[in-house]
């Protein structure tokens, strides 16, 4: 697996929210314009939002990871929102967050999502990948950076 089979310049943006809620909801505004997920009611996206303030879905040095499993969801939908400024998450080491990595999927969590999330983690523990990325103008440099990160991974397994 690689993460450029699922991620792409659709689901990488940049975000302009300043705090967590708004930037789920910028995030979430996004993947529904591209059909990357089915219409969703205000009640699922409360139930991110609660989910959020009560399970730890971040992880510190300004990275977030929020998901959503519901049975309205057949397949997983990704989306990494990237805040140059950073913005408040309400972390415990107090930093703002500058990348979010918002998962939907279905109730029945998919090994693919498991997958993803663990490769996007080795990759994003590297500083230079993590500045790189806030530092982007847009989704083309992100991606580049991916791309030249999985050529590295792919070069090292040889």
């Amino acid at each position: 697996m690689k993460l450029l089979d699922t991620l792409n310049q659709n689901n990488i943006v940049h975000i302009s929210s300043r705090n967590w809620k708004d930037a789920i909801q910028e995030l979430t505004r996004v993947l529904l314009q591209h059909h990357e997920i089915p219409e969703i009611d205000t009640e699922i996206l409360q139930n991110v939002i609660d989910q959020n303030e009560y399970h730890c879905s971040f992880s510190n040095r300004g990275l977030a990871y929020p998901q959503v499993y519901s049975d309205d969801f057949e397949t997983p939908a990704v989306i990494l929102g990237i805040s140059k400024d950073g913005l408040d998450y309400e972390s415990p080491d107090g930093l703002p967050c500058n990348i979010i990595l918002l998962i939907f999927g279905p109730k029945k969590e998919t090994p693919k999502i498991t997958r993803f999330l663990s490769l996007f983690r080795t990759m994003i523990k590297k500083s230079d990948i993590r500045l790189g990325m806030i530092e982007s103008k847009d989704s083309r440099e992100v991606i580049e950076i991916i791309r030249n990160w999985e050529n590295e991974q792919q070069e090292i397994e040889e």
